[in-house]
């Protein structure tokens, strides 16, 4: 897939707003289940999934926690991700307020 090396590098360098379009695109792509292993294994894709649910714009969190939600669909991706850093603690407090939201 080669957009999502380019969408990865815009998570990690990008303005918030291209930040939050990046990860809505990576969630797109991620309810695939070749594509959810092919951008788990892009260097950088998860920590930069993770920084942006912490630290992102709220639209940045969504489209972040959206596509862990779906690359978490797959067990292997689902160990890479609890392993990141804090990703449990933010994804699970974003995943509160969206529900309560609802």
């Amino acid at each position: 897939m080669p957009e999502v090396p380019t969408l990865v590098a815009q998570l990690q360098s990008g303005s918030a707003d291209a930040k939050a379009e990046a990860a809505a695109a990576l969630w797109s792509l991620s309810v695939n289940a070749d594509n959810k292993v092919a951008i788990a294994k892009e260097k950088g894709a998860l920590a930069a999934l993770v920084a942006l649910v912490r630290e992102g714009s709220a639209v940045g969190k969504e489209n972040a926690a959206g596509a862990l939600a779906n690359l978490a669909d797959n067990a292997n991706n689902k160990v890479a991700i609890a392993n990141e850093q804090g990703a449990l603690c933010y994804i699970s407090r974003i995943t509160a307020v969206t529900i309560e939201y609802q």
